[in-house]
């Protein structure tokens, strides 16, 4: 959910400045550290890219779905999200990335990934909250409504 409402709030940017959007997601199959350590060395590294690349294709396919005419130029790299959107951040003018925020204060914390983006990035960084998410999905629906 929070990664469809980072992807409609860009959306909505997208139509106001007439820019390319990409969409990236990343997972850390190469480095064989973190969250993925326990695969195997066997595992077949593209095949689980591909996999993450589905799942990509079926959010932005479902988003897109109310943004007729738009387009979402896609990638899918090794890497953790926050290596990913900051080495992006570089060649951007703006950066969207959701957030679940964290521990017992969820609506007042940031995740890693944001919280990472936020102080590492070389552009502006928009974070996306369940909050704003919800806020950005009744401005669009007024919006397309008239």
């Amino acid at each position: 959910p929070t990664a469809e409402g980072a992807l409609r709030a860009a959306l909505l940017q997208q139509k106001v400045w007439d820019c390319e959007l990409v969409a990236v997601a990343g997972v850390p199959v190469g480095a064989g550290a973190g969250l993925l350590a326990w695969l195997p060395a066997a595992v077949d590294h593209e095949a689980v890219l591909a996999d993450v690349a589905e799942g990509l294709n079926v959010i932005v396919d479902r988003v897109l779905a109310d943004f007729p005419g738009q387009k979402v130029r896609r990638i899918v790299l090794d890497g953790t999200g926050a290596e990913l959107l900051t080495e992006f951040s570089t060649a951007a003018d703006l950066v969207v990335v959701g957030s679940r925020g964290r521990g017992g204060f969820a609506g007042l914390l940031l995740g890693s990934t944001s919280q990472a983006v936020l102080h590492h990035a070389k552009c502006p960084v928009m974070v996306v909250t369940k909050k704003s998410s919800d806020a950005v999905a009744s401005a669009d629906e007024a919006e397309q409504a008239g």
